[in-house]
């Protein structure tokens, strides 16, 4: 093709960078003449470090400016990381890519010898909803620190205001962290999304239509699952809900995991189970048949109902 210019949209961040670099390189090998520029944005999320995402008010805390700027034709395609992508968006854009997932995993920095060799008197970051109920589920007496900033911040505060910190693998193996020990998912079950490096566009545009070249299907299949009940059970960073999926590409089946925990920390709704992938969505009501009866929605009303006694801010803010 005749060289041709887009705009990518990203955070201002080191792992944003990285990410968007990762989607640049991809697309340049398949489109040799792409002359590409790339726009940083600060977000909302970015700019309040003070409180957890979950005490922030609304949806979409990362991602609001670069919709935005899509949508006035600002730029012609934004990269995130898909976890912080809410399932509900304009209507005017698309998902148009999911070109790489890394390990979906959640990950301890430095490495320990298991998650339930934990010490109590030690104190670990995040600001995660879902891990900090899911850390103290499996021991209530681990001291949790909010911890916000861009992956290097939180890194640096090892040692001095933290002893430990849980966050993405994948963030880590993206900027050559490897000193870190992985959480099985059915201790700390990941985000929906998690891992993955989502490319938006604008709904039938020609941007949109490079960066579907670039589409991963596995990753696709995956995270489709995933956000797929994420969005009928309405989760999101206001409720501690782990989804996450694996797939089999032998036996094309996926091993699917869907965890939340009680608002009093005391009990935890684990379903993990094997689903065909000829149809997904028929599959994903098949898992949320058993949520059902599981009674999953119950859990997800207690978070949603306000209460003077939340535990969960008892975090060191």
């Amino acid at each position: 093709m005749s060289t041709v210019s887009i705009r990518i949209g990203t955070r201002r961040s080191r792992l944003s960078r990285i990410q968007t670099q990762i989607v640049v390189d991809m697309l340049t090998r398949v489109y040799r003449d792409l002359r590409v520029e790339v726009i940083e944005f600060t977000t909302r999320g970015d700019i309040d470090l003070k409180r957890p995402i979950y005490k922030i008010p609304g949806t979409g805390v990362f991602v609001e400016e670069l919709n935005r700027a899509l949508i006035e034709g600002k730029i012609d395609l934004a990269i995130h990381s898909l976890k912080d992508y809410p399932t509900e968006y304009p209507e005017d854009l698309e998902i148009a890519s999911i070109p790489i997932r890394d390990p979906a995993y959640d990950a301890i920095v430095p490495e320990i010898s298991s998650i339930d060799s934990l010490d109590a008197g030690k104190t670990i970051g995040t600001s995660s909803l879902r891990r900090i109920a899911h850390l103290k589920y499996l021991n209530k007496e681990l001291e949790i620190a909010n911890v916000r900033g861009n992956i290097d911040t939180r890194l640096a505060k090892i040692g001095r205001d933290i002893d430990l910190l849980i966050l993405s693998e994948a963030g880590l193996r993206r900027i050559g962290h490897n000193n870190y020990y992985r959480v099985p998912p059915d201790k700390v079950t990941p985000q929906a999304g998690q891992g993955a490096i989502a490319v938006v566009a604008r709904k039938d545009s020609f941007a949109g239509r490079l960066a579907r070249a670039i589409n991963n299907p596995e990753a696709s299949i995956e995270t489709y699952v995933e956000r797929s009940i994420l969005r009928e059970l309405g989760g999101g960073c206001k409720t501690p809900l782990g989804v996450f999926a694996s797939i089999d590409k032998a036996r094309g089946t996926a091993t699917v995991y869907v965890s939340i925990v009680s608002r009093d920390f005391e009990e935890r709704l684990l379903v993990i189970d094997s689903i065909g992938l000829g149809d997904p969505d028929k599959a994903c009501r098949e898992v949320m048949r058993k949520l059902e009866k599981e009674d999953i929605y119950s859990y997800i009303k207690e978070w949603r109902s306000p209460s003077p006694d939340d535990q969960y801010l008892e975090v060191d803010m």
